[in-house]
């Protein structure tokens, strides 16, 4: 089996021979010579570690836990058929074209109720106290 070769002038090579993109090729290049994990040899991991970090201060709705639910009571929304987008910086209500239509930080939340998830914590206690008796 072949190595690939994995390095940046390899993998944006391709711009080269792309009519107008010369002068993108040589900044991506001319920023990766001169970047702190080539100049500074940094291991592969910390890099790999600064790019999530990065990517998660920029995007925090690409790392966040989605699910469906339906508005029937709070603040007046657009629409009532939302997706709660939960990640580390606190809770959003986001449509189906990802657009945010509240943000809510963690210390902004009082209380959360579920009747579904009662009714979990309850089979979850009734099922231990069979298992006890």
């Amino acid at each position: 089996m072949a190595q690939k070769d994995f390095t940046l002038p390899h993998c944006v090579g391709y711009l080269q021979n792309v009519d107008g993109c010369g002068n993108v090729y040589q900044a991506i290049v001319n920023a990766y010579r001169h970047s702190y994990f080539v100049t500074d040899r940094v291991p592969s991991l910390t890099v790999k570690e600064d790019i999530v970090n990065y990517a998660k201060y920029k995007w925090p709705l690409l790392f966040s836990c989605f699910y469906e639910a339906y508005k029937f009571a709070g603040p007046s929304l657009p629409k009532n058929e939302v997706i709660i987008a939960v990640n580390w910086t606190g809770v959003y209500v986001v449509d189906d074209q990802e657009q945010v239509l509240l943000e809510l930080s963690f210390c902004e939340i009082t209380a959360i109720s579920s009747s579904r998830l009662t009714f979990l914590l309850h089979c979850a206690l009734a099922k231990l106290w069979r298992s006890v008796l």
